[in-house]
């Protein structure tokens, strides 16, 4: 019988008979085993088998039970032959239901039937019941069930510190994982709040979750129920909800989106949540931009979530957007849907109201006005094509084309918000040469501004200027056109738009002097102007009246003079010299000297012989100059008192007429002259000066004398008229050479007396080594030698009197 135990005795069949046996041990260790027992040294080998298998044997015949191959030689001796060949070997059941490999269900059951005591032959024998786990156990309740399970993932989840230092961190992972994916519910609550607890060093748990999670539901773990992504879908949303709110490291997050085998609509609305938190815009658009380039297969969704922000109402969200946007539109296989989407953008703005996009888009914004349009909202759909245009000129029609059909409101935002976009095309865009030469009706005002904002730093080019003249002189005649390109225009093209450009706003007005000026306030990089200073201000006083107004040219002017570093005295002499050789004169040449003298005051001496070359051309022919040179006399007095004396008697008696007070003044200066200063000036004169200090004492009332005594003051007045002319130019020619003659008297005098002081100090430097008696001969010598040089000090002071 030891023989037929032998080969039984494999590890799998003595692991189960010790796991039975195990049910039948005391609680307590009995004292006699205890003291008997000593471990098996050779356990294992053939020898202990064998000695196993003697000691199994007699307890198996004690018990009653007979070889195997007794039996069977019973049963061949009463004719049953066909089971010699036969091999039975006993089976031994295990502690989960399993038998031995090899045996067949009829071949356990008659090796069951072997190991039965015969009862019929062996009386007293006691029969062995066979061992069923289920009669000794009771089914735990759904509860119980649960609970046991959270407790023993629990206990696994807490030997964290005993398992890293055993460095089996990984295997406990994959049990970790293995009992939450399959059993999920509380098991999924209990690993995200774990891992949320220490969310830098669990995060390993995340990944290999979401990544166990989507292989049971591609199908690649065993089938306990039917596959779905609601359990991914959950545990993907719930983490990265998780993450969005404890992320410190800015990284976590994205590093998840990234990592993950699949992203779910879901997951992709918290993407965009996370977007537009303003803590995390430029990670999330980093993350966003990342998957679409990554990611081909689904590359679209992720583009639309990205478009959609630059769609945003929120302007830090959406210039964010729009610049992760230009940077995916250098890919050919993405710039078709950016170019569509800014252009379906663009023209949400030809209707007359928010369409329900846009309201759906900016609630905050429009609030309860969503049948209006506000600045917020153009802008809204304007960015993303506006940082397009850049990097696609062609763009530029379209928006010309959306520009002419909408409403003011649109143009004006439009306008503003063009700057930039217009700045990156350059003045060399062929595209907006094309744009500026076929004009479409209603866009002129976009174009000017396109060319304003292009020179507004830089001179324009040859191209553009060409186009823009073209355009002015062929089909649009507006000289805001011309603005911005009037450093690029030929001087006399400058001065004949000038009447035009005079009369716009004065904004306008200003703007059109700055460009004109600018360059001569040592800022050249606009270009060179085509007018200087003094050519701009002499223009001005040559413009026809009947093309311009006197009240706009006066106004340009005042533009001018408000330029004091540009229009310094010497470039308002110019200006005044030039002005005064013109024939006829501009009238309004007096304005310009007199606020030239308000501004400069020490241009009176050359204000004074502007007023005598007046006198030479017979200011008083024209009606407002002559105004401006008596206001202008008025105001230089006395200095201008010599000027006025020059004058006509029938000019000076009107001088007199138009300001009455000059007439005493005047008349005290010339009594103040001496006797031979008064010998040259016209009796004509001194009559219209003395003419109120001789009245008569008494009128005469006669009837007969005054009549011919008006007549006699006629014909004197005509013949004095007729030879008026001859005799003032004569008058004027010698008391030029009156001056000259006392002018060089005075030089000889002068230079007289500064002889005889530099002899005197010679004289004084050679007596100061003589005795005191010769001292006192040369102090009277020196007294002798004061005497002429007082004379001569009198006769010095009365030529500086004339």
């Amino acid at each position: 019988m030891a023989d037929e135990i032998k080969p039984l005795l494999n590890v799998e069949n003595v692991a189960n008979i010790v796991l039975l046996s195990m049910v039948a041990l005391p609680d307590t260790m009995p004292v006699h085993f205890q003291a008997t027992y000593t471990p098996v040294e050779s356990a294992g080998t053939g020898q202990q088998i064998k000695h196993l298998s003697r000691m199994m044997a007699t307890q198996f015949v004690a018990a009653g039970f007979k070889p195997t191959l007794a039996k069977t030689d019973e049963a061949g001796a009463s004719g049953d032959g066909d089971v010699k060949d036969k091999e039975i070997a006993q089976g031994i059941q295990t502690l989960v239901g399993g038998h031995t490999v090899g045996q067949q269900k009829e071949e356990k059951k008659k090796s069951a039937q072997a190991m039965i005591p015969l009862a019929t032959t062996t009386k007293g024998v006691r029969r062995i019941k066979l061992f069923k786990l289920a009669e000794v156990t009771k089914p735990l309740s759904e509860a119980q069930s649960k609970a046991l399970t959270i407790s023993a993932v629990q206990r696994i989840l807490n030997a964290e510190k005993k398992v890293m230092m055993c460095g089996i961190n990984e295997t406990r992972a994959k049990i970790i994982i293995g009992l939450v994916t399959q059993f999920g519910e509380e098991l999924a609550n209990l690993l995200k709040d774990f891992i949320f607890e220490d969310l830098r060093n669990r995060s390993d748990l995340a990944f290999a979750w979401i990544y166990q999670e989507y292989a049971k539901y591609q199908g690649y773990m065993p089938k306990f129920r039917e596959p779905s992504i609601d359990n991914y879908d959950k545990c993907l949303c719930d983490l990265l909800e998780g993450v969005k709110v404890r992320d410190t490291r800015e990284g976590l997050f994205s590093h998840l989106i990234l990592q993950a085998p699949l992203l779910t609509p879901k997951a992709l609305e918290i993407l965009r949540e996370y977007c537009e938190e303003e803590s995390h815009v430029y990670i999330g658009m980093s993350t966003l931009r990342d998957l679409v380039l990554k990611r081909p297969a689904d590359q679209y969704n992720y583009l639309i979530v990205l478009l959609d922000l630059a769609f945003h109402e929120r302007p830090d969200v959406r210039n964010q957007a729009v610049q992760f946007t230009k940077r995916l539109y250098e890919k050919p296989n993405l710039k078709d849907s950016i170019e569509s989407f800014a252009l379906e953008c663009l023209k949400n703005l030809l209707h007359e109201k928010p369409s329900q996009r846009v309201v759906d888009r900016c609630p905050n914004l429009l609030g309860d006005n969503a049948e209006t349009w506000t600045e917020e909202t153009i802008k809204m759909c304007l960015t993303l094509y506006l940082a397009l245009l850049p990097m696609n000129h062609k763009l530029i029609h379209e928006l010309a084309t959306v520009y002419v059909a909408t409403s003011p409101l649109i143009k004006r935002t439009v306008l503003r918000v063009l700057e930039n976009p217009v700045r990156g095309m350059g003045m060399s865009s062929p595209e907006l040469l094309l744009l500026v030469e076929n004009c479409p009706k209603g866009a002129e005002t976009l174009i000017t501004r396109m060319l304003h904002i292009l020179t507004d730093k830089a001179p324009p080019s040859p191209e553009l200027v060409k186009r823009v003249r073209d355009l002015y002189h062929k089909r649009v005649s507006d000289v805001r056109f011309l603005i911005p390109v009037l450093i690029g225009l030929e001087k006399k093209e400058v001065i004949a738009a000038l009447p035009k450009l005079i009369k716009l706003n004065p904004i306008v007005v200003k703007e059109v002097f700055h460009r004109l000026l600018m360059s001569h306030q040592g800022d050249n990089s606009a270009g060179q102007s085509p007018l200087s200073p003094a050519e701009l201000l002499i223009a001005l006083h040559n413009i026809d009246s009947s093309k311009c107004d006197m009240k706009s040219i006066i106004k340009a002017t005042s533009l001018c003079f408000n330029e004091r570093t540009i229009y310094t005295q010497e470039v308002l002499a110019v200006v005044m010299q030039q002005l005064m050789e013109q024939n006829p004169i501009p009238t309004l040449l007096m304005r310009t000297v007199i606020q030239s003298l308000s501004m400069y005051p020490r241009l009176i001496g050359f204000v004074m012989n502007i007023l005598q070359r007046l006198i030479i051309k017979q200011v008083w022919k024209q009606k407002k100059i002559w105004e401006g040179f008596v206001k202008c006399c008025q105001r230089t007095k006395p200095q201008s008192f010599q000027v006025l004396l020059q004058l006509p008697p029938q000019q000076l008696k009107n001088v007199f007429e138009m300001t009455p007070d000059l007439k005493e003044p005047l008349l005290e200066h010339v009594k103040a002259f001496t006797m031979h200063q008064r010998a040259h000036v016209p009796k004509a004169v001194m009559q219209v000066l003395e003419s109120e200090d001789q009245k008569p004492a008494e009128m005469k009332t006669d009837e007969n004398v005054v009549p011919k005594k008006i007549e006699d003051e006629k014909k004197q007045e005509k013949v004095s008229h007729l030879g008026q002319e001859d005799i003032y130019k004569q008058k004027i020619a010698e008391e030029r050479l009156k001056q000259q003659r006392l002018l060089k008297e005075r030089l000889a005098k002068e230079r007289q007396l500064k002889q005889e002081e530099e002899e005197k100090q010679k004289m004084q430097t050679e007596q100061k080594n003589v005795s005191v008696e010769s001292e006192e001969k040369d102090a009277e010598a020196a007294m002798e030698t004061n005497e002429p040089s007082q004379e001569s000090q009198q006769i010095k002071e009365e030529p500086m009197e004339t």
